[in-house]
């Protein structure tokens, strides 16, 4: 983080002709930040995937433990998988997202548009999801045949929409949301407090603080929705697991119900 820190004060302070570019410089260096950040979320998500999914196929701890599973992913060849995932799995989110919003807005109206949105993103679901890490760190399979492998068994075991409604990613979206308007607020607040006569800089604070914050609950908060996809691929390569209880089971048998009545 200090590096764009700086990056971005020096932009501010510098002049010249290239510096009538200021604008462009700040959202590269922004674009370059987010990537980078999304690639250190997936590389704990990773690293998680393996301590878990050995807990719950085997019921027993990883050797090597934490050390053995961050090092292995550092270390390992499924770096550059990850790196590729962090651009991937957040578009294909977004896409998701929008048909979503599109369907809660117009309550089912416009089915084209939220049609078309539906079909495109599950299609992309099919060869780009976030489950597919588990088996990028597990199997050490490259991350679209791993998202294709994992994706088959979900259809498979019949879980696919379980899995899809599974709320763990918002839930780590707006808690990284409430931490980063939370460090907003503290350090757009400091910068009017320490510099009352130059106030308009506050926003850009404010504003760098809440990417700051929000990337860094999305890091922190990894580690659930790691254990929750950990949990339903585990189903899915082995739905006799005795380690993994009856949740799955219990849970579809209520969406049965639902769809009943």
């Amino acid at each position: 983080m200090s590096f764009w820190t700086v990056a971005i004060s020096c932009i501010a302070a510098a002049e010249g002709y290239f510096m009538n570019f200021k604008m462009a410089y700040v959202v590269a260096l922004l674009v370059s930040m987010a990537w980078t950040m999304q690639v250190l979320r997936y590389f704990v998500y990773v690293a998680v995937a393996k301590l878990a999914h050995t807990r719950l196929v085997y019921g027993v701890r990883m050797p090597g433990g934490t050390v053995e599973a961050f090092c292995g992913t550092m270390m390992g060849p499924s770096f550059g998988d990850i790196c590729m995932g962090a651009v991937a799995v957040p578009v294909i989110a977004a896409v998701r997202s929008f048909a979503r919003a599109i369907n809660a807005v117009t309550k089912g109206n416009d089915e084209f548009c939220q049609g078309c949105c539906l079909a495109i993103s599950d299609k992309l679901m099919g060869r780009v999801n976030r489950w597919g890490f588990v088996h990028v760190g597990v199997r050490g399979k490259a991350f679209c045949v791993a998202s294709r492998d994992v994706w088959s068994l979900f259809v498979l075991r019949g879980i696919s929409k379980l899995v899809d409604s599974d709320l763990t990613g918002s839930f780590c979206f707006l808690s990284a949301v409430t931490g980063g308007a939370l460090a907003s607020l503290v350090a757009g607040s400091w910068a009017l407090a320490m510099d009352k006569e130059h106030k308009e800089l506050a926003l850009p604070v404010a504003i760098y603080s809440f990417l700051i914050g929000y990337y860094m609950c999305r890091m922190i908060i990894a580690w659930p929705q790691a254990c929750v996809a950990t949990y339903h691929v585990a189903y899915a390569e082995n739905p006799q697991n005795p380690h993994l209880g009856t949740l799955i089971p219990d849970h579809l048998r209520e969406l049965q119900a639902l769809a009943t009545d």
